[in-house]
């Protein structure tokens, strides 16, 4: 009798599972607007990293307090509840792989009740990109699904990983601006309104 291995799924943080504040969404979608160019990324020639804490490189204290003191959407904590049953639950963030980040971020995980083990959060690495390192954890993990509010991001990893799923969470005013052609062309690709994600 062979084991049932549960599917595995993996969320961003921040502005996924947890908000950020309005102002800092709308630099992001700001900053957004001079992003045009989706990576190319082949998933046999990602490179290896480590997503474990460093010690190396510095980090931001008032960055880190504004991330450290962000609250879970209730309606996405209840939905990962229900998922948590038949699913391993996986947290891919952009947030640096720093200790003091790591240990805020952790806590920030267990305050909010995200119902993911800390030994599945994976972190970006210093020096890294996060679309990098978002899908060598996916490739890693072997990912099945995953879920994340930047559509930069979704584009290049449903292009990379066509076998499997992505969920854009969409903001509306302050998303970057949208190809509709090019979302709509994915079929792995679903955008999910905040309204009926948080």
């Amino acid at each position: 009798m062979s084991e049932h291995i549960k599917p595995r799924l993996g969320f961003d943080l921040d502005d996924t599972l947890v908000g950020r504040e309005l102002l800092t969404r709308m630099g992001g979608a700001l900053k957004g607007l001079f992003l045009h160019s989706i990576p190319y990324l082949d998933p046999s020639k990602l490179p290896q990293m480590d997503h474990g804490p460093s010690i190396i490189g510095g980090y931001n204290e008032v960055s880190l307090h504004f991330h450290r003191g962000r609250r879970a959407y209730p309606g996405a904590i209840r939905r990962l509840e229900e998922l948590a049953e038949d699913n391993d639950l996986y947290i891919i963030t952009g947030r640096p792989a720093i200790v003091e980040w790591r240990d805020a971020t952790i806590k920030q995980i267990r305050r909010e009740g995200i119902p993911v083990p800390e030994e599945n959060v994976f972190m970006t690495p210093n020096h890294e990109s996060t679309i990098i390192s978002k899908a060598h954890a996916i490739k890693m993990m072997g990912i099945d699904e995953y879920w994340d509010d930047n559509l930069r991001t979704q584009l290049a990893l449903s292009a990379c990983f066509p076998n499997k799923k992505f969920n854009w969470i969409r903001y509306g005013v302050t998303d970057t601006p949208v190809d509709e052609l090019l979302v709509a062309s994915r079929d792995n690709l679903h955008s999910i309104p905040i309204s009926e994600w948080k």
